[in-house]
């Protein structure tokens, strides 16, 4: 039987990614996925995605 108390493990993540998810004292809650605004950084050829904190502007 699976263990129901952790999250499903994901064959791509790193071990440092395995450390967070096995964290006891986090608490996990799902949520429903919600679009938000972003913009793009570009830096040296890498881009992150930035995101927009609603009422900052």
């Amino acid at each position: 039987m699976p263990n129901k108390t952790l999250p499903p493990y994901e064959h791509w993540w790193d071990n440092n990614v395995i450390e967070i998810v096995e964290d006891r004292t986090r608490t996990w809650t799902r949520t429903k996925y919600k679009a938000t605004d972003g913009y793009w950084i570009v830096y040296e050829g890498f881009r992150m995605l930035g995101k927009v904190t609603p009422g900052l502007l």
